[in-house]
């Protein structure tokens, strides 16, 4: 096995056990031995990210994305890191990138309607928000349906109260307290107001 394996290799058991500081030199290690491979780029991007270094992070995942080997996932992520540190414009070209790899990915469709959302591209976010729904969204994907709805051009009193319930259902479905029995409500139970 080769010297860069062996460091992918430690830098990745490091990783997943949280040591970030370990997974980082092992890492740094491989690339030294092989600068110009993308998996090595890519691993030691997610270190640095893990270790709080996004800056550098995301120069490495714009590396990986050069050199034309980026899988979904790196795009992904890169378009995350970016929608974190502002730029909405440069993330939606890579989170169109990875939806058009993985039509049906609920994050990646979420990520995309957020970068449309903050350029004021309402349309696109809600197609790519109802594409994150249909993909087994996530709880903040109804959120963002039920609230911007309302407010986009074309909407109908029917689309809004769909959206909302749906959110409502979505919610209650993710409390720790579903499933649960509610206990009876008597009369006397009942808030009294002015007493």
């Amino acid at each position: 096995m080769s010297l860069a394996k062996l460091q992918l290799k430690a830098g990745r058991r490091a990783l997943q056990a949280g040591d970030f500081q370990r997974a980082l030199l092992h890492f740094e290690r491989a690339h030294q031995v092989a600068p110009g491979n993308p998996v090595v780029i890519e691993q030691l991007a997610r270190a640095r990210q893990a270790a709080g270094q996004d800056e550098s992070a995301l120069e490495l995942f714009e590396q990986v994305i050069a050199s034309g080997k980026a899988s979904p996932a790196v795009l992904r992520t890169t378009g995350k890191s970016l929608l974190g540190a502002g730029e909405s414009a440069r993330a939606l070209l890579f989170l169109e990138q990875a939806a058009t790899c993985e039509p049906n990915d609920a994050e990646t469709q979420h990520l995309l309607a957020t970068a449309a959302y903050n350029l004021g591209d309402l349309d696109r976010a809600l197609a790519a928000f109802r594409l994150s729904a249909k993909a087994g969204g996530l709880l903040g994907t109804f959120g963002s349906l039920a609230t911007i709805i309302p407010g986009a051009p074309g909407a109908s009193q029917a689309d809004i109260l769909e959206a909302r319930r749906t959110f409502a259902t979505e919610m209650a479905a993710d409390s720790p307290l579903a499933g649960r029995p509610r206990p009876p409500r008597h009369d006397h139970d009942l808030p009294r107001i002015g007493y």
